[in-house]
Order: C-alpha cells, then structure tokens, then sequence
C-alpha cells in the first residue's frame, strides 16, 4: 500500500541520521486552535523532541496495481480535509508536505497548488520521481 511504501521511503531516508527519528500516527502537535493533531508523517529531533518535518499522507490505502484511480471528488474531499489540518498548524514552521500517491491536476477548476502553496504546505505526487527526490533532499537537509 502506498502509506506502507512513504514509511520505509522515510525511515530509509533517515538511516543515517541517528538524531532524527521518524512518528508515524503517534506524535500529537499543538495547534492553533489549542486541539491536537496527529499527522502521519512527524520527524523530531530524538534529543529534543523539537519537530523538523511534517507530512500527511492522502489515499494511503492506494495499489498502484489497481486499474481504477479514485475520482477526482475523491481527491477533492482529501485535499480540503488536509487543508482544515494544515491551516489550524500554520503557527508550525517547518517543512509541511501533503503527499498523494498521484495528483489530479486542478480537479473542477480549483487551484489546489495555490491554496496549499498559502498554507506553505507542498503538494507531493508520489508518482513523479523529481518530487519525491526533492523530499529526499528536504529531509537530507534537516
């Protein structure tokens, strides 16, 4: 499934960085609103728990073997869920990605780059190597 494949994508990424650690679903952040949120993806320095990279994986039970993709409504409604989680975190300034595992360019006409580009929130097509490189070198870099 495509979240099992972003886990071991990251904790690969990670092998050698022993002060960094990865929390998959387990790692509750304060938001702005004073509610919790417990994203998918959380890196934090193991020393001080401080967070360095936050991301949020949407269709994470997609096989990349299946014929049929979801429909674009289906993304849509994944994509203003991540935006609500994402605008109560704006206070967090660090990295923030929403990953999927293919995107739907502009589905009903709606700008969804420009909307996660507000919220400083990178929109990641898992199928497009250059992107997930470029979270590679993100997380080379903290």
């Amino acid at each position: 499934m495509f979240k099992d494949e972003v886990e071991e994508f990251i904790s690969e990424c990670l092998k050698n960085k022993p002060l960094l650690e990865p929390r998959f679903g387990n790692f509750a952040l304060e938001c702005d609103s004073g509610n919790s949120w417990k994203p998918d993806i959380v890196i934090v320095d193991s020393a001080t728990s401080d967070v360095k990279l936050i991301a949020e994986i949407k269709l994470e039970n997609f096989e990349s073997i299946k014929p049929r993709k979801p429909r674009p409504h289906t993304h849509m409604e994944h994509m203003w869920r991540a935006g609500a989680r994402f605008c109560d975190a704006r206070n967090l300034q660090v990295p923030k990605y929403l990953l999927f595992p293919y995107l739907v360019e502009r589905p009903k006409g709606f700008d969804f780059n420009t909307y996660f580009r507000n919220l400083e929130v990178a929109l990641l097509d898992w199928s497009k190597t250059e992107q997930v490189e470029m979270l590679k070198k993100q997380i080379d870099e903290l």
